[in-house]
């Protein structure tokens, strides 16, 4: 049985047009697999993560978005990203306001 770290961690770690992307992304056939569009937010799958990273910055996510899950993944193992609008911003993470 595998198992895979979630965190979940607030909205406010992307960029307004980041939003819009993953919202984009999400609703695209080739991206939803991977990119779930949820009531507050988001959850984003990271297995095979060098790949979807590509993915992102191709598509124009933000290097603060990337930057802020290669930390994750690399730091602490995580396999998902559940971005909610109303959870915890995390310490020494970059923030920004809309």
């Amino acid at each position: 049985m595998q198992t895979e770290k979630v965190l979940i961690c607030s909205t406010a770690h992307f960029t307004s047009e980041d939003n819009e992307l993953l919202a984009t992304m999400a609703g695209q056939a080739a991206f939803s697999s991977w990119v779930v569009n949820i009531q507050y937010g988001y959850i984003l799958l990271l297995t095979d993560y060098r790949w979807r990273l590509r993915v992102l910055k191709s598509q124009g996510a933000s290097k603060a978005l990337r930057r802020f899950l290669i930390i994750q993944i690399k730091c602490h193992n995580v396999g998902y990203v559940h971005f909610d609008c109303d959870a915890e911003t995390l310490p020494e993470c970059e923030i920004f306001e809309w």
